[in-house]
This record gives C-alpha cells, structure tokens and sequence, in this order.
C-alpha cells in the first residue's frame, strides 16, 4: 500500500510537471507568435529615440550609417542669381538687387528702403543669398558717421534688419553658408 501511494504521488508529481512545461511552451509560442507582427518606431524627436526618414541629398547603408551625398553637399541646387542692377532704382537707392533664373527668366526686384543717410555701400554692392535661397545678405554705408553694416532680409524687402555694425569702414561679405 505504501508502494501503491509513492507510485500515485510520483505520478501525480510528473503531471504537474508536465502540465507546467507545456504552459510555458504554449506562453512562449505565444509571445513568438506576436513578435513577428510589424512593428513601425515612433518619429525620433530631439529627446526621444525612434525612428527617422532619410530625405533627399541623404544616404543610409546597410549598417545603418546616415551621410550626406557628397555630390550635392546635401543641398538642393536653387538655379539662382543673385545680381546688382544699376538701371532700377529701388526704395530711396539708385540700383536695386534682383533673383534671376539661371537661364535668365524671372526677373524679380528686391524691394529695398534703407534708413535716411545710409545707402549700399558701393555701386556694385555686394550681396550675398543663403544657403536656401530665402534670405539676402549686403553691405551698407552710413556716410555721415563712417559707419558699415551688414543687413540681411528677405527676398521680399521683408524684415530689413542690421545684422553686423562696423564703426570704422563697412564690413565685405566673402561668403554665406
């Protein structure tokens, strides 16, 4: 009898056993199962790590390494010219900027009124585009106090402001990046 009982509570032992390892097989399967549905990150922000879009002028490997294309520097080409034209006056000056086409159409005058006492500061004034195309960069004189300034604004004439004083002489644009 007491043989009988050791066979009994071996056996029922085993079926607990086994009831548990098959639960856990059916819970694993289970979690397989769900981890194969497609998951897609969330934007990254500049806090929170997710996912991102590679947009034109980026490349990304196989590896994952995002690099800029080093044939367009990233930057979209704006087939812009900036240019001085001495024949139109614009605002209070006697020559105005404008953005032509690469190809010579579009002509557009930037409408510039600067301040009483200042005025471009030469007759081929430089400017200067950014990078985008959206914002415009020259030299200005005052000639009563000596003075130059860089201004920038935009394509428009639109928020006309001094970026740069020079209190001796005018500051010369080599550049806008």
């Amino acid at each position: 009898m007491k043989k009988m009982k050791k066979v009994l509570m071996g056996s029922a032992f085993l079926a607990v056993i086994g009831i548990g390892i098959t639960a856990t097989q059916l819970s694993c399967s289970k979690t397989t199962a769900q981890s194969t549905t497609n998951y897609t990150l969330p934007p990254a922000t500049t806090s929170t790590l997710g996912g991102i879009i590679v947009g034109s002028g980026l490349t990304i490997s196989s590896n994952g390494t995002l690099s800029v294309n080093s044939t367009t520097g990233g930057l979209t080409q704006l087939n812009k010219i900036l240019l001085v034209d001495n024949n139109t006056p614009s605002g209070n000056q006697s020559q105005s900027f404008v953005v032509i086409n690469s190809d010579g159409t579009g002509k557009t005058i930037i409408p510039i009124t600067l301040p009483t006492g200042r005025t471009f500061a030469s007759n081929a004034a430089n400017g200067q585009l950014s990078p985008d195309g959206k914002t415009l960069f020259f030299e200005v004189y005052e000639i009563s106090t000596g003075s130059g300034f860089l201004y920038s604004c935009g394509l428009d004439g639109s928020n006309l402001k001094v970026i740069y004083t020079q209190t001796n002489g005018y500051p010369r644009i080599k550049g806008s990046y």
